[in-house]
């Protein structure tokens, strides 16, 4: 994200390729905000977003992806922000809060999504989205994806989980186990 606001020339490129790509037709365009490492950068990039020829050819869907310790720990101000949604990044933001790199051999066995402090950031993040009403997802491969995160995300309010394209239907699996439990759990407290 750091590297769009402060490269305006590669982001005028990607804007142009976007904006051609609009005008053939191609008019359901979201976009997602890399690494994003603070409400300021959203903010410079939203600017830059609204002053370009897309903003006039389509409406700009802006989505922020929370892979940063720093976003996470301010998404109470993310509904506030005009944004489309919140990409929650589980290894990303796992990496950064627990600073283990999921790229080293030698260390990416310690990475732990279920640590206290990943889960409590993704509960954090899910509820304050979901009180603005600011949609949320997950988003990891389905096989690096701890089920715990997701049951977690579920409780809180999640609107859903991105997985690559073959590895929905064991999503759909586990996303229905975990509404059942949900159920499950909310009729034996009523009981």
């Amino acid at each position: 994200m750091h590297r769009l606001v402060n490269e305006p020339e590669l982001l005028a490129l990607e804007l142009e390729a976007l904006t051609v790509a609009a005008k053939a037709g191609l008019d359901n365009i979201s976009l997602l905000m890399p690494m994003v490492r603070s409400l300021a950068e959203i903010e410079q990039l939203r600017t830059l977003l609204m002053q370009s020829e897309l903003a006039s050819v389509m409406p700009i869907r802006l989505w922020a992806k929370c892979d940063t310790p720093a976003l996470a720990i301010q998404a109470d101000q993310l509904p506030s922000l005009g944004l489309a949604g919140v990409c929650i990044d589980v290894v990303g933001l796992s990496q950064l809060i627990t600073g283990i790199d999921s790229l080293n051999m030698q260390m990416a066995h310690h990475l732990r999504q279920n640590d206290p402090a990943v889960l409590q950031a993704v509960d954090y993040v899910v509820t304050c989205c979901r009180n603005g009403a600011l949609p949320t997802v997950l988003t990891a491969d389905m096989d690096v994806l701890d089920a715990e995160v997701v049951h977690r995300a579920v409780k809180a309010g999640i609107a859903g989980v991105a997985v690559p394209p073959g590895q929905a239907e064991g999503m759909r699996r586990l996303l229905a186990t975990i509404e059942q439990q949900l159920l499950l759990d909310q009729l034996l407290a009523e009981g």
